[in-house]
């Protein structure tokens, strides 16, 4: 931005050129002043003054906004039960596979039973996945940037 500015209000510049004609070959070096036009100077600055601010508001808006992320994630981990797998799945289906071969149960009384230990075992991926991604927020939030 100041250096944007720094430009645009430059004065002084240097100037070349260089041409052929026929077997001649001319150089020109000059030295260039521009006169401003009034008030050019102050609409530049509050230009540049009020670019400067909005960028910095910006900035504060952003950093409100990742806070705001960081304080929403570090509740939902606090009040989040641990995740404990569903450790019981295979032994339960293996459990209930036996009860129909040996005709201790019939296949309509099973199918209930085996889509509640799926609906347990769903469930407990979700709250995995659920706890891998609020610690995964967390570490993205709270990470150090390497530039």
């Amino acid at each position: 931005m100041r250096h944007q500015e720094a430009v645009a209000t430059s004065r002084w510049s240097l100037r070349g050129s260089y041409a052929k004609e026929g077997e001649e070959r001319i150089g020109k070096v000059g030295l260039a002043y521009r006169f401003s036009r009034p008030g050019e100077g102050q609409a530049l600055r509050r230009e540049t003054e009020a670019t400067l601010q909005v960028t910095r508001r910006e900035l504060e808006m952003a950093l409100l906004e990742l806070d705001a992320r960081f304080q929403s994630a570090l509740t939902r981990i606090q009040a989040a039960t641990p995740p404990l797998p569903f450790k019981g799945f295979d032994l339960s289906l293996k459990a209930i596979s036996l009860r129909l071969s040996e005709g201790k149960e019939r296949p309509s009384e099973a199918l209930p039973i085996r889509r509640q230990l799926l609906e347990a075992q769903a469930a407990s991926y979700r709250r995995l996945q659920a706890a891998h991604l609020l610690a995964a927020e967390l570490q993205a939030l709270t990470a150090e940037v390497n530039p």
